[in-house]
């Protein structure tokens, strides 16, 4: 495709820095997968979707997008030949080593991207950057869908830049195929479609000239019909194209207009929206500021700050996709918050995967005012030496093992099947808690299971333990005193 001569590839340049990265995310993936204590609490449900697809061909009750939990049964089968069959080992590792492997294919499209807009040499240091950060890191070698869903939204990143270089309609349609797959893994992919029907509102207001309005129509268009594609398959295995946060915004646009036909909780959700965006942007930016690390805060302020000033660059179309992605996300992040209470590093690691571009702007222009001002070394020598004392502060936290505070998980599980009758049901509000254990097990939210033989629960939820034949058996402490889990066996009713 002509359309991939924009990136001019060179074989001594780019595919040296690429390996680079590759084998730094491979390094740095394969030691947290080895240290893992027990997955991501989403992971069961990932794995459970997946076991289903490999024994029934059918999702059953999914509540997830099934584009992850068909890599990981795919994935299991080629794995099949190494390890044990429905060991759980074997559905772990698969279920790990293919997010991985999205992680480390993610790093070519996030290279090319970072490459059209900031250069070779900055898209180098920005992914490497994005790869030492704790929080990515871990995601990278957990069970959870944020890396399958950036390699899917970075690739249709790249195609929509190169397509709006060249005009290319094929580039757009093989970017709406992007945005349907990635929506397969994560509902939020259809933003990328948004970013397309905001490039084309720019072309036809006159705020970018390089497309004609006929051409730019078109290429709308084919990515459309590329995104139709997958979302046909997406939508008859019951997913749901609009993503909830999305939903709940389209709620929140009608709130200046009747309100009388908009359910209770979506009034109150319009209610909030008007009184808490404020509040719920600073908790945003303070949730990115945690997970980008802080000592990167000041060199992306100052980074997005110069690509403002540049004020006709951001007109630019490498720029303005970059600029439409994040400021929808932003939004959406902010309305998460507002009607749901909360917003994790998860949540922002998409955003933050392009954000990182802005890193190593700021942190040339921060070397350089410290060489007109200690002029003892060269502006890469300071350039250098800062990215050297900001890796320094983010490896402990790096090498820290996944979920290393959940030991007291794998003891607990080690006594239910050391303990428990084979036939025992355990009730457990943390599904990892059953997971790891080779009994039958059943998350409850409120009630203890009728039928269940053992509660497992962690001590932080003490008090929702109110079952009355409920008898403390053994308790695994942690770290900290909510930290540690506690077993219960429920005695039988007298007369029962």
């Amino acid at each position: 495709m002509h359309a991939f001569n924009d990136l001019k590839i060179e074989k001594s340049g780019d595919s040296l820095k690429i390996t680079i990265l590759i084998c730094v995310a491979l390094a740095i993936g394969l030691y947290l997968i080895a240290t893992t204590v027990v997955i991501a609490k989403d992971g069961v449900g990932y794995i459970e979707d997946a076991k289903d697809l490999a024994a029934t061909g059918s999702l059953g009750s999914r509540v997830y997008g099934p584009g992850y939990p068909y890599m990981i049964s795919a994935w299991y089968r080629v794995l099949g030949f190494v390890v044990m069959p429905d060991s759980l080992v074997g559905w772990t590792t698969a279920a790990q080593s293919v997010t991985l492997l999205c992680k480390i294919a993610a790093i070519i499209p996030l290279y090319f991207v970072g490459k059209l807009v900031v250069g070779a040499g900055k898209s180098f240091w920005a992914v490497l950057i994005l790869l030492i950060l704790p929080a990515p890191a871990k995601y990278g070698s957990d069970v959870l869908r944020e890396w399958p869903y950036i390699l899917f939204l970075g690739l249709g990143l790249l195609l929509l830049m190169l397509g709006s270089r060249r005009q290319n309609i094929w580039a757009f349609a093989g970017a709406g195929i992007c945005a349907g797959v990635g929506q397969m893994i994560r509902p939020e992919a259809v933003l990328l479609m948004l970013v397309v029907g905001g490039w084309a509102v720019a072309v036809f207001a006159g705020l970018n000239q390089g497309t004609g309005k006929g051409k730019t129509a078109l290429m709308a268009l084919a990515a459309l019909a590329g995104f139709a594609i997958p979302s046909i398959f997406y939508v008859k295995v019951g997913g749901d194209l609009v993503a909830p946060q999305l939903r709940g915004l389209f709620a929140v646009c009608q709130m200046n207009r009747n309100l009388s036909h908009v359910s209770g909780h979506l009034q109150w959700v319009c209610a909030q929206t008007q009184t808490g965006v404020l509040e719920s942007s600073w908790e945003v930016l303070e949730v990115i500021g945690q997970t980008v690390n802080y000592v990167f805060v000041v060199p992306l302020l100052l980074g997005a700050a110069k690509s403002f000033r540049r004020g006709k660059d951001l007109l630019r179309d490498e720029w303005f996709f970059i600029w439409c992605l994040m400021g929808i996300y932003f939004g959406m992040l902010v309305l998460l918050h507002v009607t749901h209470g909360y917003v994790s590093s998860r949540h922002c690691l998409p955003m933050i995967a392009f954000a990182v571009f802005f890193v190593p702007v700021g942190g040339i222009d921060i070397a350089k005012w410290l060489h007109s001002k200690l002029n003892f070394a060269s502006v890469r020598m300071y350039a250098l030496f800062l990215l050297a004392a900001a890796i320094a502060v983010c490896l402990p936290r790096l090498f820290r093992p996944i979920n290393f505070d959940k030991q007291q998980f794998l003891q607990a599980a080690e006594w239910l099947d050391e303990n428990c009758p084979e036939d025992a049901l355990i009730g457990v509000l943390d599904a990892r808690l059953g997971f790891y254990s080779s009994r039958q097990w059943e998350v409850f939210v409120r009630d203890v299971p009728s039928d269940a033989d053992y509660v497992a629960i962690e001590a932080k939820d003490y008090d929702r333990m109110e079952n009355p034949s409920a008898r403390r058996v053994k308790t695994f402490s942690g770290d900290a005193e909510k930290e540690g889990v506690y077993v219960y066996k429920l005695r039988a009713e007298e007369g029962g």
